[in-house]
């Protein structure tokens, strides 16, 4: 009866140590990447060495902007097969003060991963988080571009320059008069 006890408590330990070994850890890139706020157009890459299979990761990307904006995002992974490469999980946006603005939406998944993100922010700081794990030994890699668009002129603005307009024309109208 002993011996069993001792036996079952071994099995235990072994299959509680197995697991503890296979556990995913997290392989996040350690240093948030910083993207240029004021350019237009940018891309950027993230890549995982093989041997990483059932890891996961939450890569961040910090941008500032110095005035109101239009943004886009997408964000691509494409392995062989669904069986191989990553697994993109999540694409969001949040503010400095980690509050989420907005989640992005998965276009496809499988072998090609694709997500948008696109939404209107005020000056300030953000961030873009990305979420995945590797299904496989063979590592992977994603890819995202971003476009930030110059700010859309209030009503009042073109207002202002309609108004502009006519009086400029008022006083080429005038000078036309005065020389006939």
């Amino acid at each position: 009866m002993k011996s069993k006890s001792i036996l079952a408590a071994a099995f235990t330990a072994c299959a509680l140590f197995a697991g503890a070994a296979h556990a995913a850890k997290d392989i996040s890139s350690p240093n948030q990447q910083v993207l240029q706020g004021g350019v237009v157009s940018q891309e950027w890459t993230q890549g995982y060495k093989k041997n990483n299979k059932d890891n996961f990761f939450n890569d961040i990307f910090q941008f500032s902007l110095d005035q109101a904006r239009s943004v886009s995002f997408s964000l691509t992974s494409t392995s062989p097969t669904a069986a191989t490469g990553l697994n993109l999980t999540g694409f969001s946006l949040y503010g400095a003060d980690d509050h989420l603005i907005v989640n992005g939406s998965m276009r496809s998944t499988g072998a090609r991963d694709e997500w948008d993100l696109a939404t209107q922010l005020g000056k300030g700081n953000y961030y873009l988080k990305v979420s995945g794990s590797l299904i496989s030994s063979t590592g992977g890699t994603y890819a995202a571009n971003g476009r930030i668009f110059a700010p859309v002129p209030e009503p009042t603005t073109y207002a202002m320059l309609l108004g502009g307009l006519a009086l400029v024309g008022g006083i080429a109208a005038r000078r036309r008069a005065k020389a006939a």
